[in-house]
């Protein structure tokens, strides 16, 4: 699949995050991909996460639901840290247990709760599709959402 894309990295009735897959700025020539930005819906709340630049932006309050820390490191191979010695862990609290994401690895870590299991199960209704460089699109009954 030709980058940039979009993924569907969960689909739920009150839980969604998407990711979309590009090119690191310091090697751009790559021939694959890394997450570049994370989008994290939660009820009403909403999360963007911008890996590359290390950035976040909130809605509806949902800045009262992260925090994040700050790390230096030096990764090898150096390429996989996008050529950057400073680093963010981001910690995304959600009713659904707690959402890491990792700026260093491109990495996103759920740590689901008893609440998540209770509403979902075994995540059966829960995956999402992907896939196209403009929209991502869902399998039935579930949505579609433009990044």
């Amino acid at each position: 699949m030709k980058l940039p894309y979009f993924l569907a990295l969960f689909q739920g009735q009150d839980l969604i995050i998407n990711a979309k897959v590009g090119r690191l700025s310091a090697k751009p020539k790559m021939p694959f991909g890394y997450m570049e930005i994370i989008w994290i819906q939660c009820e009403d709340k909403e999360w963007l996460i911008n890996l590359d630049q290390q950035t976040i932006e909130f809605k509806n309050g949902a800045n009262n639901f992260y925090r994040q820390a700050k790390i230096n490191r030096k990764i090898h191979p150096i390429c996989a840290s996008n050529n950057r010695t400073d680093h963010t862990k981001y910690f995304i609290n959600t009713i659904f247990g707690d959402i890491v994401i990792i700026s260093y690895k491109r990495q996103l870590c759920p740590y689901f709760n008893k609440e998540f299991f209770k509403k979902y199960g075994d995540f059966n209704d829960c995956v999402g599709a992907l896939i196209s460089k403009n929209k991502l699109k869902y399998i039935d009954n579930l949505y579609s959402v433009i990044i």
